[in-house]
């Protein structure tokens, strides 16, 4: 998911170029920093994947208008902490790759 991010040299000119396309544009940050940048780029949401709370606290300190997402070592079990104010959608891999399976079948006689 980030090889896109070795070949773009100018990542205002990338989105104004995606944005032709008429699709929406959801870009990761990796530091507050560049999920500021990225809200200046007016994209349709901001993924911050893998936050410490000090770093999502950092960047929701700057961003107003984006939708953010947040992901990356979320559970059931802290889902609260992320929860907040600025958190549009909280995306939790664990409720799909950590399941036990059921053995279900259906016998048509």
């Amino acid at each position: 998911k980030e090889n896109h991010l070795k070949i773009i040299d100018d990542l205002e000119d990338f989105v104004r170029r995606a944005k032709k396309l008429r699709k929406p544009i959801i870009a990761e940050a990796k530091t507050p920093h560049e999920a500021s940048v990225l809200e200046n780029l007016d994209i349709d949401r901001i993924l911050l994947d893998n936050f410490s709370i000090a770093n999502l606290k950092k960047a929701l300190a700057t961003i107003k208008k984006t939708p953010i997402e947040v992901s990356g070592n979320i559970s059931l079990v802290n889902i609260n902490k992320y929860a907040m104010k600025g958190v549009s959608f909280i995306s939790i891999g664990s409720i799909t790759k950590n399941i036990d399976v059921i053995d279900i079948s259906l016998l048509i006689q």
